[in-house]
């Protein structure tokens, strides 16, 4: 049987968790994550593990254009024209409105849930330009660490 979180919780674990992504500390961006994540981060890699998921926000952290990004990201949990919560997750996406959601428009973002932590976070980038930064940030030897596989 699963498990069915309240929508409001969710909510409340996933604007956690992109808040920490601006603090620039790993520590606290780990704090929000379960035990045994799995990052997608579609078309570059897949993290498996908390010490592969660590080691990537050890590289990315804190986000670029934070600020704003985050405005969008927390906006976007309350319009339900492109965020859906099922039992235990809830998909954003942003294409569907790329005048409100400019910065995000070539994502579309999938959370999934294990209490008040995130097990899974899986983000399909949609566009040549929104996968270069990312690459570039992260380095070409991430893709080597154990637990990380390139697509």
């Amino acid at each position: 049987m699963r498990k069915v979180h309240a929508v409001a919780d969710m909510k409340r674990a996933a604007i956690a968790h992109m808040e920490t992504e601006l603090a620039g500390d790993v520590d606290i961006v780990m704090a929000t994550v379960a035990p045994n994540p799995v990052w997608d981060i579609y078309p570059i890699f897949r993290a498996v593990g908390f010490e592969a998921v660590r080691e990537m926000y050890r590289r990315v952290v804190p986000v670029p254009l934070g600020r704003e990004i985050l405005e969008e990201m927390t906006r976007g949990t309350d319009d339900s024209d492109i965020t859906a919560w099922g039992h235990n997750w809830c998909i954003m996406d942003f294409p569907v409105n790329k005048k409100k959601y400019p910065l995000l428009s070539c994502l579309i973002q999938v959370y999934v849930f294990e209490g008040n932590l995130v097990s899974s976070e899986r983000v399909y980038m949609i566009g040549p330009d929104s996968i270069r930064a990312p690459v570039d940030k992260l380095g070409q030897d991430f893709f080597n660490l154990p637990g990380v596989t390139r697509y």
